[in-house]
């Protein structure tokens, strides 16, 4: 089934998480910094971790299992999910869709580009202590950012209609 529950599972925990910080009292100090934070690693890591499910299950369903070896060995190896390299990755799979997500990131005048561009800034900065700068407002639009591209990773890879398969170009 796809997509498959852990994606699934994984869509439903960031929009749990979500929901939880807007449901916090604004103004809440210190609980609010640290679930704004949170959410924002929570965000740029469903999107890597749906990037890779979703091309190790296209490979899985695709290729021959020399290469599905090859290619999941350089899977979830940190590779970041800032934009370009998000459409880098995706051109190792297809001219076509490198060139679809990258129109859908230029689209209302780099809207996605730069809400995951901050996603990715932002977490690498939480992660080595030096961002106390994070707000509500922020957290909920780049989680939202993630949720949109995820998306996009999950029809784009989807073999179960074939559409993936016939648009690699």
């Amino acid at each position: 089934m796809w997509p498959t529950i852990e994606m699934r599972d994984r869509l439903s925990d960031l929009q749990n998480t979500a929901t939880e910080l807007r449901a916090l009292k604004p103004g809440s100090g210190l609980i609010e910094l640290c679930v704004a934070r949170y959410l924002i690693i929570r965000s740029a890591g469903y999107l890597e971790t749906i990037r890779d499910d979703s091309a190790e299950y296209f490979v899985q369903a695709t290729s021959h299992p020399f290469a599905v070896n090859k290619i999941n060995l350089h899977l979830r190896r940190g590779l970041s999910a800032a934009p370009n390299d998000l459409i880098d990755f995706t051109k190792s799979f297809s001219p076509t869709w490198s060139a679809d997500l990258k129109a859908k990131m230029a689209k209302d005048e780099q809207r996605l580009s730069q809400a995951i561009g901050s996603l990715v800034k932002t977490r690498k900065l939480i992660a080595h202590g030096q961002s106390d700068s994070v707000n509500r407002g922020q957290a909920l639009e780049w989680a939202k950012a993630a949720e949109e591209l995820g998306a996009w990773f999950i029809d784009t890879f989807d073999t179960t209609t074939l559409t993936a398969v016939t648009r690699l170009g």
